[in-house]
């Protein structure tokens, strides 16, 4: 049996898909500008899929129980992806993640965004909106490949 100790800096994350957490404020991760279609939810908390060895990983609202996305590293699904990290964010200790869409019932129709991906460097995120002008991205890339897909 496995017994936390909870301090009294530790925050209580009430959320709908995993239950009430308790997160170190460092486990704290802040987007300024919020993220594109919620502006007001700006902190998050990082929660590992249940799978073991999973790719996935779930970035949670602290603001909203009910806010959660489903993330993965866009690298897996489209190698060489290296969209332009700039300003405040040092490239080389950013850790990049797209967001999942998972329709339901259809695994073999999940897709990610790359057009909208998230730089997170410790306790800062942000989200990148690309422009796309040589349509090299998608905000809906397929991440089961078409023939793995039919043969589902």
């Amino acid at each position: 049996m496995t017994t936390t100790t909870i301090t009294e800096t530790d925050l209580a994350v009430c959320t709908t898909r995993f239950g009430d957490l308790v997160v170190a404020p460092a486990a704290v991760v802040t987007f300024a500008d919020g993220l594109v279609g919620f502006p007001d939810a700006k902190r998050f908390v990082a929660v590992p899929h249940d799978a073991a060895g999973s790719p996935f990983v779930w970035l949670q609202s602290v603001e909203r129980a009910e806010l959660a996305f489903l993330l993965l590293p866009p690298a897996l699904v489209s190698p060489g992806y290296a969209p332009p990290v700039s300003g405040t964010m040092n490239p080389d200790e950013a850790a990049l993640w797209a967001i999942v869409t998972l329709p339901p019932g259809r695994p073999q129709d999940m897709t990610v965004n790359l057009l909208g991906p998230l730089v997170i460097t410790g306790s800062v995120g942000r989200q990148i909106v690309l422009d796309n002008a040589d349509g090299r991205y998608d905000a809906r890339h397929s991440v089961v490949p078409a023939q793995s897909a039919a043969a589902a």
